[in-house]
């Protein structure tokens, strides 16, 4: 299976560790319509949204991690999980259930999020 990530799961990430237990793949970055990041002070978080794009990467990795992946996510507590397509095919993406608007106002929308 194929993951997109956009935030502290990327290769130089402070949770990166959760993909490299994993033993995931990098296969390359990626740039994904639909989807605004939302930059917090802690942690981004994408939210669905028409005419915004996101920078994330792509990595491969065995389906038995799925839960592990989840969990970092808080998936379903926080986190929806969809598929979308990419240059590398079809991943798995997390975005937030439900905008909190005075959030996204406050912190704003990124392109891309550095730590």
């Amino acid at each position: 299976m194929k993951i997109f990530v956009y935030g502290t799961l990327k290769r130089n990430g402070s949770n990166n560790e959760v993909l490299q237990k994993s033993n995931a793949r990098y296969l390359g970055d990626c740039l994904v319509n639909n989807f605004a990041c939302v930059d917090t002070p802690l942690f981004p978080f994408l939210v669905k949204k028409k005419h915004h794009h996101i920078l994330g990467e792509v990595f491969e990795l065995d389906d038995k991690y799925l839960s592990l992946l989840d969990e970092a996510e808080g998936y379903p507590q926080r986190h929806n999980r969809t598929t979308i397509e990419t240059v590398y095919g079809r991943a798995f993406i997390y975005y937030l259930k439900k905008e909190d608007h005075q959030i996204s106002h406050k912190c704003g929308y990124v392109e891309s999020w550095l730590e």
